[in-house]
């Protein structure tokens, strides 16, 4: 059956959008029916397809559903888009040029449903801009180095007789007994560092547990028990301790058996803990971190002031209430390291130092008037320390902060960072090695004694300065040595 072609044509731009109704004879319709059906299915599967293969795709669909008329009345209709063959379509269809125009019109219009719909769907599922929006910073930072390097020699502070200048050489409640007062708490901060540096450095991982316990849990304990023995041996050659193998295993087991070996099971823990102190990390607010430190501070600082001052010692907080697991070293300053870390900026350090320090200040003069009013640092060791660890917090923010401040904003040279690296990664080494210059080694001992002499009163602090650079570098340099060798290296 032929058609009579319509001399009008139905001609629509790009992009325009109408709805015509169009009434055919219907023995018209029946004729197309099967090809409109045919032709309106190819052209969704085109519409679905990727854009790249779009031209190629609308050829074939066209071929197929063209009809012989059409295809031999011109080749170049076949090679032309879908939306351009609206006018070699009627010489084939007769009255049906508007139906394949309309065809065409209501697929462009599925098309552009289609997409409005898929970047609706984008939109939709888009996920909610998260609160925290600082970007993680490197963790190979000088300030880094900077950091063990000064928390190494507060540490020999602290285990030196300087640490007790204050006490035993100075009368109290006199300028120096506050000035030396004040520099033995801030020694305490040296292990406070390390493990605020740690977190900051370890925190920002996503590792296994496989991998924390093979190559960092294992490499600490493997150390803790080589100088563990090796002091073990000392005492046994000193004549301070019996061979016993029971008695060693029970004192590996329950206590140190040096005083810096104990921030190693410290360490150790903190280590078996970075599965979910990760994720505690990652995932806490700012304000979660601040909401941590005012509790840190409050517990540490403000607690004890009104159990010692307002309660007289006669009523303390109830045990139950026990927020202490909060303040260990392998909990609160390694997330408070990756803290002020990641999460804080060197402009905002600068708003909020001076009164980071002012409160510290404020802290170290009531420890000051407190020990004033009681026995003397002789009599009363045990109430001395426990002031003294009041600062503990206030003044470890405020010099990590500072440090960070001072190193970080700025180039720094290939060399003074090489060198700062070489330093910084001694600090393990020194560590484990420095009780053995204290204690262990007589010639030591004797030069202990000239440089401190008969030297008595406040200006016994400068030798024991002095006395501290010494132990440093004596025990800086087998550390330096042994530590050419890689095995050594990976190791210390």
């Amino acid at each position: 059956m032929k058609i009579k072609e319509v001399d009008k044509k139905l001609v629509l731009k790009d992009g325009e959008t109408g709805t015509i109704d169009i009434e055919l004879p219907k023995e018209a319709k029946e004729e197309i029916a099967p090809k409109v059906k045919a032709s309106s299915e190819k052209e969704k599967i085109i519409d679905d397809k990727s854009e790249v293969h779009a031209d190629k795709e609308n050829k074939s669909s066209d071929r197929k559903v063209m009809p012989k008329d059409a295809e031999d009345d011109s080749e170049s209709a076949v090679r032309e888009p879908i939306h351009r063959r609206k006018t070699h379509s009627g010489k084939a269809f007769g009255h049906n040029d508007k139906l394949s125009d309309i065809n065409d019109l209501s697929s462009e219009e599925a098309s552009d449903s289609h997409e409005h719909s898929k970047h609706a769907a984008k939109k939709t599922h888009m996920p909610a801009e998260p609160e925290i929006t600082q970007k993680h910073q490197p963790t190979n930072e000088l300030y880094f180095d900077v950091i063990m390097i000064v928390s190494i020699l507060l540490y020999l502070f602290s285990q030196t007789e300087g640490f007790e200048i204050f006490g035993r050489e100075c009368e109290a409640g006199t300028v120096p007994y506050g000035i030396f007062m004040i520099i033995s708490m801030i020694s305490l901060c040296g292990p406070s560092l390390v493990f605020m540096k740690a977190g900051a450095k370890l925190l920002i991982h996503n590792e296994t547990k496989r991998y924390i316990w093979k190559n960092r849990i294992l490499r600490m304990a493997v150390l803790l028990l080589i100088f563990t023995i090796f002091y073990y041996i000392s005492d046994l050659m000193g004549g301070r301790d019996d061979w016993d193998i029971w008695t060693f295993i029970g004192d590996l087991y329950c206590k140190e058996r040096i005083v810096p070996l104990a921030y190693m099971y410290s360490f150790i823990g903190f280590l078996i803990c970075l599965p979910f102190l990760r994720p505690m990390a990652q995932n806490m607010k700012n304000r979660d971190f601040i909401y941590l430190i005012i509790i840190g501070i409050i517990l540490q600082t403000v607690m004890p002031e009104i159990d010692d001052k307002i309660c007289e010692g006669r009523y303390i907080m109830n045990p139950a209430f026990n927020l202490n697991w909060l303040l260990t070293n392998s909990i609160f300053y390694p997330l408070v390291g990756y803290y002020l870390h990641h999460r804080v900026t060197r402009e905002q350090i600068k708003k909020v130092l001076p009164f980071a320090w002012l409160l510290t200040v404020i802290d170290m003069s009531m420890i000051i008037y407190n020990t004033y009013y009681h026995t003397t640092y002789i009599e009363s060791v045990a109430i001395y320390m426990d002031y003294l660890y009041w600062v503990g917090i206030l003044a470890s923010l405020s010099m990590f902060m500072t440090i960070k401040l001072i190193h970080t904003g700025h180039p720094h040279k290939e060399s003074v960072k090489k060198v700062l690296a070489s330093i910084g990664g001694c600090t393990l080494g020194v560590y484990l090695v420095f009780p053995a210059v204290l204690d262990r080694i007589k010639i030591f001992d004797d030069l202990e004694y000239m440089i401190f002499g008969s030297i008595t009163g406040p200006a016994k602090i400068f030798p024991s300065l002095l006395w501290i650079l010494i132990v440093y570098l004596i025990s800086f340099i087998p550390v330096w040595l042994f530590r050419r060798i890689p095995f050594v290296k990976k190791t210390m």
